[in-house]
């Protein structure tokens, strides 16, 4: 029974990293039909954009500890930091 593969909004970004690195090296092999380098070229800058929004999107996420006067430690989101 084969599964059906994972949603690239599914995979983590450790799995979409190692999926680009796959298609990075099937590519440099050199040896594919064009239009099987086509297609895992086309694979691969999807990958690169799904890896890119899912770091943004962590990035966002990220709070930046700050000591406020009194001394309190206080949390802010990233993009207020700068």
């Amino acid at each position: 029974v084969q599964c059906a593969p994972m949603s690239d909004e599914a995979k983590t970004y450790e799995e979409i990293l190692t999926e680009l690195e796959n298609q990075v090296k099937r590519l440099e092999q050199g040896d594919l039909p064009l239009e099987e380098a086509l297609s895992a070229f086309e694979r691969g800058m999807a990958l690169a954009q799904k890896g890119s929004e899912t770091l943004a999107s962590a990035e966002k996420k990220v709070e930046v500890l700050t000591r406020a006067r009194d001394g309190v430690a206080e949390t802010r989101p990233l993009d207020d930091a700068g």
